[in-house]
């Protein structure tokens, strides 16, 4: 009786045993298939604004909330500069330009190019506040208007209220910026239209002043 009894439980180990060697080995080829897939992976990053509200995206659109929340990360990269971090953010936002057309690309490394070497030349750095922004979310745009700070090196600060307009392109989950500029306000439409102005009548007292010596040489 005991004999029997001894034999069960070596059987019972033996099977045991044998269930514990298929759980091991599938357990191994398991590992080796995720440490397979982490190797050849090639992940990318993405760029996440953080999030001050509910937002949702879904068949082709997004909420005003998530236009506005992007709104302010691409700002910051494109305002919030000096000298130092200039290029890193150039680097930065080319990851996430429109690719819908190549002219946008073109125009925001035109900004970058422009922007780099004022601020280098003149040690400025700039900060962009926002005051309030403006979604059209038909299109994709928004106008931000705010109060822009520039430091120029140890030469003085200027504060004026400003406003820019950005548009984006909704690819791949992802607000990609297509266009950015900055909006004329009334008063410096005025300026260039008074420096136009004078511009022409100092070509029109050039040209009145090159006909009269026309004039006096015939004579």
């Amino acid at each position: 009786m005991q004999e029997k009894i001894l034999s069960d439980q070596a059987k019972m180990l033996a099977k045991q045993r044998g269930l514990f060697l298929i759980l091991t080995l599938m357990l191994s080829f398991i590992c080796c298939g995720l440490t397979l897939k982490l190797i050849t992976t090639r992940d990318k990053t993405i760029l996440v604004p953080g999030l001050a509200q509910e937002v949702w995206l879904g068949q082709g659109k997004v909420s005003e909330g998530y236009i506005e929340e992007v709104s302010l990360m691409y700002l910051s990269m494109l305002l919030d500069l000096n000298k130092d971090v200039v290029g890193y953010k150039e680097a930065l936002i080319s990851k996430y330009i429109s690719h819908s057309s190549t002219k946008y690309m073109k125009e925001i490394r035109q900004y970058f190019s422009h922007v780099k070497e004022q601020y280098k030349q003149f040690g400025l750095s700039t900060y962009f506040a926002v005051k309030s922004l403006e979604v059209n979310s038909s299109d994709n745009s928004v106008i931000a208007k705010g109060v822009l700070t520039t430091k120029f090196g140890d030469h003085g600060i200027d504060v004026k209220e400003t406003s820019y307009f950005l548009s984006y392109d909704y690819a791949g989950s992802t607000l990609r910026l297509k266009e950015f500029h900055h909006i004329e306000s009334e008063e410096e439409l005025k300026k260039k239209e008074a420096l136009l102005k004078e511009e022409e009548e100092n070509m029109q007292k050039i040209e009145k002043a090159v006909d009269k010596r026309g004039m006096h040489h015939d004579q």
